[in-house]
């Protein structure tokens, strides 16, 4: 499940995806301004089930306009050419096998740390 909701001050949003065993990924995109333009924040972080209060930050970077502008295009490129090129339903299924070859490989380290 997806949750999408705008920052209180409208700079930007926040989304969260519900992890099935190991908490969540939660993202936040946001516009701040600096001397000369504005700059554009995008931060994921986990939060593990067990304790909803620690987080771990998986990803931070930070854009100027122009350069997310020119990521964000790309991005929809790629995605256009996904979809057109396969059916989502194939999409989906192969998402769901490399998801059972993470979890595979997350259990298999597991026993030996």
């Amino acid at each position: 499940m997806i949750r999408l909701s705008w920052n209180n001050n409208g700079n930007g949003f926040t989304w969260s995806i519900m992890l099935t065993e190991k908490g969540a990924l939660k993202g936040r995109l946001e516009v701040i301004p600096s001397r000369k333009d504005y700059l554009i924040k995008r931060v994921i972080l986990l939060v593990p089930k067990r304790s909803m209060h620690k987080t771990i930050e998986i990803f931070s970077e930070t854009y100027t306009v122009g350069d997310f502008s020119i990521l964000l295009e790309a991005e929809l490129m790629l995605l256009k050419g996904i979809t057109t090129n396969h059916d989502i339903s194939s999409i989906l299924s192969e998402l769901e096998k490399v998801k059972m070859k993470i979890d595979f490989i997350e259990k298999f380290l597991g026993d030996f740390i």
